[in-house]
């Protein structure tokens, strides 16, 4: 199911609720709901995540886990937080995960203005970034897009050298608490979707009207509390 159906559901879902809320036809207490429940919009957006990013599943698995673990200490079954001494244990799960991950296997450096890009010659892409940041350059002449995933972290992404054989490919974006900045060609044409939740996705792109004649890449993301880039 694509995003903006799924986004289109829960808008009249919410509406629907409000309605019969507002003739007393139920009585909800909105105001305890969210404070109690709003864990559980994670939780949904990572399951969504999953399922809908055929290409990365990690996103949707990291923010399905961040919205259980708030939604049991808020209800006080169970909170992490009180397990201090194990703080550690988080940083060695995330160290594995970006180890095993994170397949990019760049085939070396390239300079470039400020600080060093990772060159990428691979068809797809399947990036990863956890508490740090990232510049990719992929130069690949048959790119056929791939994922990003950034949890507290920011990967740039430079396409500008790249070519697109196909009439259309996919990038699956799952931002949280994070930013993602993809520069393309001029000729491209840009098409983002998602779904946004105290999160924005910019079109910097000079070409805003589409070209039938030209590729285009298909933005599709999931982003909380961070911000996704197309420029030139």
């Amino acid at each position: 199911m694509k995003s903006k159906y799924i986004f289109g559901i829960i808008v009249i879902a919410i509406g629907v609720f409000l309605l019969l809320n507002s003739t007393e036809i139920i009585d909800l207490n909105l105001g305890y709901l969210f404070r109690n429940f709003w864990p559980l919009i994670l939780v949904f957006l990572g399951i969504v995540s999953m399922f809908n990013h055929s290409n990365s599943k990690s996103g949707g698995l990291i923010l399905l886990t961040i919205g259980v673990l708030l939604q049991l200490r808020i209800l006080d079954v169970f909170n992490i937080f009180e397990y201090a001494s194990y703080w550690p244990v988080l940083l060695i799960i995330v160290g594995v995960w970006i180890m095993f991950s994170n397949r990019t296997n760049p085939n070396k450096e390239y300079n470039f203005k400020k600080g060093k890009l990772n060159l990428d010659t691979k068809d797809k892409i399947k990036t990863i970034g956890a508490f740090s940041g990232s510049d990719l350059k992929n130069v690949s002449q048959d790119f056929k897009g791939g994922s990003i995933v950034v949890a507290f972290g920011e990967v740039n992404l430079d396409l500008r050298e790249a070519n697109i054989s196909q009439d259309e490919i996919t990038i699956d974006i799952v931002v949280a608490f994070g930013e993602v900045d993809i520069i393309i060609p001029e000729g491209w044409n840009v098409e983002i979707k998602g779904v946004p939740v105290f999160g924005d996705w910019r079109n910097r792109t000079n070409n805003r009207s589409s070209n039938p004649e030209s590729p285009t890449l298909v933005v599709d993301c999931v982003i909380v509390f961070g911000e996704v880039v197309i420029k030139n």
